[in-house]
């Protein structure tokens, strides 16, 4: 099961950060052709951030808390890059998909380097 607190701070987190990127691409061409590297990078930090906050030890969870959190914060950059034309429709699909899988990345990568201990006390 997902822990909503970590998702939440890490969704959040990767949502400012995508949007961030998608509104200085917007105006900027070396930024706008970093998209995919940049979005990925976002959506790995994500799943990072949710195996650090989570208090799931299970690499299946954290793979999947990771991977809702990298593909939704992807999923609200690229709708806001599409809606400014910066991206054709179909990226919001394999964007979006790609971004799921690197979140995941994310998580089982915290677990790996976190071995099981999670030191962030961020409230609560």
């Amino acid at each position: 099961m997902i822990n909503s607190r970590a998702f939440y701070i890490a969704a959040t987190i990767g949502t400012i950060l995508q949007a961030l990127m998608v509104l200085v691409g917007h105006s900027n061409a070396t930024v706008a052709g970093l998209f995919a590297v940049g979005g990925m990078g976002i959506s790995l930090l994500g799943g990072l951030i949710y195996a650090a906050l989570s208090s799931d030890k299970s690499a299946k969870g954290l793979a999947a808390g990771g991977a809702t959190a990298g593909g939704i914060c992807a999923l609200v950059g690229i709708l806001l890059s599409f809606a400014l034309g910066d991206v054709p429709a179909l990226i919001l699909v394999m964007g979006t998909l790609s971004s799921a899988v690197t979140g995941a990345i994310g998580g089982l990568a915290g677990k790996i380097f976190g071995g099981g201990r999670h030191r962030v006390p961020l409230g609560g």
